[in-house]
């Protein structure tokens, strides 16, 4: 058993290393491998939880991918990945699966925002990977889990931008989406202040500082333009203070 654990913690290294230089198809060979000898200890939750890597690291090399062809079939081994880390959630007794089963499941309802055309369902999958999300992030909240609750909120504002908030034809739609991605952004400042996540805060003050922008001055909110210049620039400085911190 020793032996074992030995062989999984090499392969996670070796995966995670990958992941720090951005080669994200070689790192699942890795979890891969992993996943493999945790199968064989019928360890479920070890399996998951390879998995959930399993559909980041497919999803991340998808974002390289240089055809849409190619983007499509990683896309499909990310949502494939999510749903397979949900099925072995389902088998294990731990308190903490309802939240990442509905994790995954807003996952692969986000991979399909990539893969989908049609706006009405397009519509559909981000409602639905939203409300999950906001429940993942009540759950976390009570949890008092205060980095996974700052790193999901960075996560939905991140995919709200990306896909989803400039094809936003309705302006009413649009307003209330602005504002809930800078409530999220606030509340990921607040509570990663609180503790030692250099990276994820420079990651909050950087979205929050263009989301005060972009929600102000095409929005058009009167209301927060006299405060949006100077914590604007207060929020860069601090983005790129903690940026440099970070990465030393």
């Amino acid at each position: 058993m020793a032996l074992e654990d030995s062989n999984l913690e090499f392969l996670l290294k070796k995966a995670n290393e990958h992941e720090r230089k951005y080669e994200w198809l070689q790192a699942t060979k890795f979890y891969k491998k992993a996943s493999e000898l945790a199968t064989k200890n019928k360890d479920f939750w070890k399996i998951g939880e390879l998995n959930e890597k399993l559909g980041f690291c497919f999803f991340r090399a998808a974002s390289q991918s240089k055809t849409r062809k190619d983007l499509i079939i990683k896309m499909k081994w990310a949502s494939e990945a999510y749903q397979k880390a949900i099925n072995y959630f389902q088998k294990t007794d731990e308190n903490k699966k309802e939240i990442r089963i509905k994790h995954n499941t807003a996952l692969i309802a986000y991979v399909g925002l990539w893969l989908d055309t049609e706006q009405s369902k397009r519509d559909m999958l981000f409602h639905q990977y939203w409300s999950l999300e906001n429940e993942v992030l009540r759950m976390h909240e009570e949890a008092r889990d205060n980095l996974a609750v700052g790193t999901l909120c960075n996560e939905m504002i991140k995919a709200c931008h990306d896909q989803y908030l400039f094809y936003v034809t309705d302006g009413f739609e649009f307003k209330k989406l602005s504002m809930e991605c800078f409530a999220l952004g606030e509340k990921a400042i607040e509570v990663l202040s609180k503790i030692d996540a250099d990276y994820e805060l420079a990651f909050a003050y950087s979205w929050s500082s263009w989301l005060l922008g972009f929600v102000v001055l095409v929005g058009g909110y009167q209301n927060m333009k006299k405060e949006y210049p100077q914590k604007s620039v207060e929020y860069v400085r601090k983005a790129l203070t903690l940026s440099k911190k970070s990465w030393r």
